[in-house]
């Protein structure tokens, strides 16, 4: 019999799950910004829009010119290792806090140039070294 060929497995992330009730995720989005770079966003000021998410997710295709924020607090189902990845179209990083405190965050990935939406493996720095979570404990995430 011949022996079968392994199937080799590309590594992605789960799509997001839903927010637990013990987390709240914030999509701030502000209009008329220009240039790629992640400084120009301005996060001191009002964002034009503003909502709830229900995954850690910012909408696709909403046009040229903004920039965006996506902050919150995630739980952890069970203690663990976790692995965390990002996505998106010109600049990002990802900030994860060692608790509630959004002044410990770390930057745990980042994207410097465009990725397509969900393509989570076209540059290593998209994606995070395990980190070790405690269940049931809220941490920052940004």
């Amino acid at each position: 019999t011949p022996t079968p060929t392994p199937t080799p497995v590309t590594e992605e992330p789960a799509p997001s799950a839903p927010v637990a009730a013990s987390g709240k995720i914030t999509h701030e989005f502000w209009a008329n910004v220009h240039g790629s770079s992640l400084s120009v966003i301005p996060v001191t000021t009002a964002p034009t829009k503003k909502a709830e998410l229900t995954i850690f997710e910012a909408p696709a295709n909403v046009g040229d010119t903004y920039g965006q924020r996506i902050r919150g607090y995630v739980t952890a189902p069970a203690t663990g290792s976790y692995t965390f990845w990002i996505a998106s179209d010109d600049q990002a990083e990802l900030y994860l806090s060692t608790s509630e405190d959004p002044a410990k965050k770390v930057k745990v990935a980042s994207v410097s140039e465009w990725t397509d939406a969900r393509q989570w493996t076209k540059y290593s720095s998209q994606k995070s070294v395990a980190i070790k979570l405690e269940a049931g404990k809220r941490y920052y995430i940004e």
